[in-house]
């Protein structure tokens, strides 16, 4: 997805009129992007006013700029919407980047995570922990005669599921699941660690090689400025989301063999199928002889040829299909004995550092070369010695 910088307010007062009046005319290829801006009336509702449309950034760039509100803001305060155009298969499919409400006495507030993945949108793996940063400035001191509106930020914690048939949320699904809210009475930052509170439902702790945190969908922050009634409705002032991705799961079989199957003729294919791999990963077959991690997975061999990578601009979870003919392989088993073969992933959270200071994340800038995750393993045994049995017979 395009990114942008978040929408800044000019003035908590107002903002300066627009010189040139845009018409709000329908986006075209040039002008895929738009902010809409919402007058609030006294009772809280939200009529939109204008949309002004430019163009975005390059498929899977960020950008920077200004534009000038087409109105002032009205006595209740005006909301601003930031929208753009997906990619890729995306496109024609409108996101909701940021907000901002602008209003007298209203409090500004920001929300931004810190993951172990470089992408220009939060994300990260559901089994990854992750920083929230919710900023807030603006808020008034109880003895300035403020108005009791202007001392609080309320913030809220929500959480929606994806289909996992489209990685997206599912058609005509609008319910969040609330998770918990909170007060915010001073200004500053507050950094909060967790890890997505997304249901893990049908997700079995004991599957094999471990593999379990099959949730995905996104972790919903916002912060509201509470209206002149002391409510939060349509108040909104700054909202973040991050994206869970489950993490992978694989399966490898020698065709026409059971797990712990003894090879005793020519070597089979070998058959992977991966489900899940992480938008941005490495993931690939590898063979050493003997048990699983006995001495020789030290000089593991990387079948190369049938490696998988994605970038880091990859958007969502990636299925496998791989089948490695005999002829690719035998050579890497060129004596009788026990092997395992394995299948593994890499991905951008490997050998992060989490500092204990500063609370920010370590971001990777690549994917790391070395360790990387085991979805599942199989050994089996090489027996091609040829064995006679007989009787000899005397022609006496």
């Amino acid at each position: 997805m395009k990114t942008f910088q978040r929408i800044l307010p000019v003035s908590h007062i107002g903002i300066i009129a627009a010189a040139i009046n845009l018409a709000c005319l329908p986006p075209t290829t040039a002008n895929d992007s738009f902010i809409k801006q919402w007058q609030l009336t006294e009772d809280g509702t939200r009529i939109c006013i204008s949309t002004i449309y430019f163009a975005g950034p390059a498929d899977g760039q960020s950008s920077t700029g200004t534009k000038t509100s087409e109105h002032t803001v009205g006595s209740a305060g005006s909301y601003y919407e930031l929208w753009t155009d997906g990619i890729g298969s995306d496109s024609g499919t409108d996101y909701l980047l940021d907000t901002a409400y602008v209003a007298p006495y209203a409090p500004e507030s920001k929300i931004t995570f810190s993951t172990g993945d470089p992408y220009a949108s939060a994300r990260t793996r559901a089994d990854e922990p992750f920083w929230i940063h919710v900023g807030v400035k603006d808020l008034m001191e109880p003895d300035t005669g403020a108005p009791d509106y202007a001392l609080n930020v309320y913030f809220q914690h929500t959480t929606m599921t994806y289909d996992s048939s489209t990685n997206g949320v599912p058609a005509g699904q609008t319910d969040e699941s609330f998770i918990q809210d909170a007060y915010i009475s001073e200004n500053g930052t507050i950094h909060l660690e967790g890890g997505s509170q997304l249901p893990k439902e049908g997700v079995s702790q004991e599957a094999p090689e471990g593999i379990a945190y099959k949730q995905r969908g996104q972790d919903i922050f916002r912060t509201y400025a509470f209206a002149s009634d002391g409510t939060a409705s349509g108040l909104q002032i700054a909202e973040g989301k991050i994206q869970i991705w489950p993490i992978a799961e694989a399966t490898i079989y020698l065709k026409d063999y059971e797990p712990d199957a003894t090879l005793t003729r020519s070597l089979p294919d070998i058959e992977v199928t991966v489900k899940d791999a992480y938008p941005y990963s490495s993931t690939y077959v590898q063979i050493y002889p003997g048990i699983k991690d006995s001495a020789g997975r030290e000089s593991a061999q990387v079948i190369e040829a049938y490696r998988r990578s994605f970038p880091s601009t990859t958007t969502v979870p990636q299925n496998l299909q791989i089948t490695i003919p005999a002829a690719n392989w035998k050579d890497l088993v060129p004596t009788d004995g026990i092997y395992t073969i394995e299948v593994i992933t890499h991905t951008p959270f490997e050998g992060l550092v989490y500092p204990t200071t500063g609370k920010v994340m370590l971001d990777a800038t690549e994917l790391p070369s070395t360790g990387g995750l085991r979805l599942v393993h199989n050994t089996f045994t090489v027996d091609r010695t040829v064995e006679i049995k007989g009787n000899i017979i005397s022609s006496e």
